[in-house]
């Protein structure tokens, strides 16, 4: 019995419709319905793998048949009567790489010293945490990216994750631990502290690359600029926990303003850096 599932592409404006349909004006209504994260409904909604009794229960809740719009492969019998399709992403190249909702990045222009400088982090360095920071408009996603789709052979999985939407903490770890573990780990702690033990086994015992942009949305303005929101201080502890733990793997951030304690944990050979974007060229402004 597979422990996840995904709609069909196929089906993806089927559920959507649906959504609309059941009454709810937003995803963030019907999540709250449901009583789940809203990045695990978005998960749903845009065909990545949820857990198969989240799966079902979202189904209901939109009176829609699992198994018309579920990703088929082979079928299997949940319960006494439903017929599922089992869930091959476990089974597919593409499930060690999860970009989330990254922007397309075929027209990159310049920036040749700054990607030279973080593949060096990442391939001769080996730095665990690494920080790409400046104001807004500056390129910093499309950065990020670009440094991703050049790097991601020299890892066995790569997840890109947006905190625009300023997930909470413990529901971003969760959706880490669960790909890192490829679906395997679906009862984790409830715990912060428990849920980044598991977190950093997974970027010992595998070769990662995460990407966390926009990090400024989880971090204070104007005088507290650094500081974490309240309620969202877990994110510190995640960066603590990557940046002064060994493992193989590394985390890249972009954010506006650098979160605080990052700069006495960074240094010319510490693996932990930042990187502070000026604007481009004229002529790649130009392009």
């Amino acid at each position: 019995m597979p422990r996840s599932l995904r709609v069909c592409p196929e089906s993806i404006a089927i559920v959507k419709a649906a959504v609309h349909r059941s009454g709810y004006s937003s995803q963030r209504m019907l999540a709250e319905d449901l009583g789940m994260a809203l990045s695990t409904l978005s998960n749903f909604l845009t065909g990545k793998p949820v857990d198969l009794a989240v799966f079902e229960e979202i189904c209901g809740k939109l009176s829609l048949e699992p198994n018309q719009i579920a990703e088929r492969h082979e079928p299997l019998t949940v319960g006494a009567t439903t017929q599922l399709p089992v869930q091959p992403s476990a089974l597919q190249p593409d499930s060690q790489h999860d970009w989330g909702e990254a922007p397309d990045v075929s027209l990159f222009y310049d920036r040749v010293s700054e990607l030279t400088t973080l593949e060096g982090w990442i391939r001769q360095d080996r730095c665990r945490l690494i920080a790409i920071l400046g104001m807004g408009g500056m390129g910093k996603t499309a950065l990020s990216m670009k440094l991703a789709e050049q790097t991601q052979d020299d890892f066995e999985l790569v997840i890109w994750r947006s905190l625009r939407n300023t997930p909470p903490v413990l529901d971003l770890l969760i959706n880490l631990v669960q790909f890192l573990s490829s679906q395997q780990e679906i009862h984790l702690p409830d715990s912060i502290d428990g849920c980044i033990l598991r977190l950093v086994h997974y970027l010992r015992t595998r070769r990662a690359l995460l990407i966390l942009d926009n990090a400024e949305s989880v971090l204070q303005a104007g005088e507290r600029s650094g500081q974490y929101q309240s309620g969202y201080e877990g994110y510190g502890q995640i960066l603590r926990a990557v940046g002064d733990t060994p493992h193989q793997s590394c985390l890249i951030l972009t954010s506006r303003e650098k979160p605080t304690g990052l700069a006495q944990r960074e240094g010319k050979a510490a693996p932990v850096r930042s990187l502070q974007l000026t604007g481009l060229s004229a002529t790649a402004g130009q392009a």
